[in-house]
């Protein structure tokens, strides 16, 4: 019997995007299997909005709506500054 993880990596080989370890090709691969009603993402530890991010394929590949929470200053500066040009993405500062 196949598995998602071989579904995975036969239909994305190469898949080099944003995310750590493939979650994105992972949410890509659910997302064409389930459909899509809505195409809004969240993701909280946005740090700068790239760095080992689960959804920044979505929002800048895809065009999903996005909010990204960070707490960190630093790196909320950052995400700002990078999503700036993504209308479509909302960059919230935490606590």
């Amino acid at each position: 019997m196949r598995t998602f993880t071989d579904y995975v990596n036969s239909e994305f080989p190469n898949w080099q995007k944003f995310s750590q370890s493939n979650e994105d090709a992972v949410i890509e691969a659910i997302f064409q299997r389930i459909g899509l009603e809505n195409k809004t993402c969240m993701e909280f530890g946005a740090a700068d909005g790239e760095f080992c991010s689960n959804t920044a394929y979505l929002w800048q590949s895809l065009g999903w709506s996005a909010v990204l929470v960070e707490s960190d200053p630093a790196l909320f500066r950052k995400l700002q500054s990078r999503t700036a040009r993504f209308p479509v993405v909302e960059a919230h500062e935490g606590f």
